[in-house]
């Protein structure tokens, strides 16, 4: 199934809480390619330490810092051919978030690979709810309603503009439709 989505990065950029992993996985689901979800370097924290907000502050440069080293190895060696979905929470006001995104445009191009950013939104109301959800807690992500308002309140997304972007609202899509229609919309750059 990969080949015909091969050399593809998608980067899903989105609030906590819009559905960023549930998209990821079901997009994995429809391409058959590799899935980069940033709570997987969470994980990798919260299963040594227990998660806290204190942690969670303190822990916020060795993730960024293994967050480059994972995307130092799809550089140096994954094949050139391997698509990826990369998940990702960036904020305007975050010099590291900018430098991750750029680090992640940057691979792609010296990869040959075709770049596809695409920012998801999502209706505040939606995204406290969602966020909240127990599937969350089971991934250790955090369910404060609090800190999902004060989250998407507080921050700007990052101001992406590349030729692929590709913006979509996903309050009223499920994980799934949101999938569809991102993949479906992807296609006509391979074509």
């Amino acid at each position: 199934m990969e080949d015909i989505y091969s050399g593809i990065i998608i980067y899903l950029i989105g609030y906590s809480g819009v559905g960023k992993s549930a998209i990821s996985k079901e997009i994995v689901k429809l391409t058959g390619i590799k899935n980069i979800d940033q709570g997987l370097v969470f994980d990798l924290i919260y299963k040594i330490v227990n998660k806290s907000e204190k942690v969670k502050q303190r822990s916020t440069k060795h993730v960024s810092s293994i967050w480059l080293i994972m995307l130092d190895a799809i550089l140096d060696i994954c094949r050139m051919h391997q698509s990826f979905v990369i998940t990702d929470q960036l904020f305007q006001e975050n010099e590291m978030h900018k430098k991750l995104y750029e680090k992640v445009e940057s691979i792609a191009s010296k990869r040959g690979s075709i770049f596809v950013p695409v920012k998801i939104e999502c209706k505040k109301e939606v995204i406290i709810e969602r966020h909240a959800s127990p599937e969350r807690q089971l991934e250790l992500k955090s369910i404060s309603r609090v800190e999902a308002l004060k989250n998407c309140t507080e921050n700007m997304l990052i101001d992406v503009r590349h030729p692929n972007l590709i913006t979509i609202d996903v309050s009223k899509l499920s994980a799934k439709e949101s999938a569809i229609e991102i993949v479906e919309r992807i296609e006509q750059y391979l074509y």
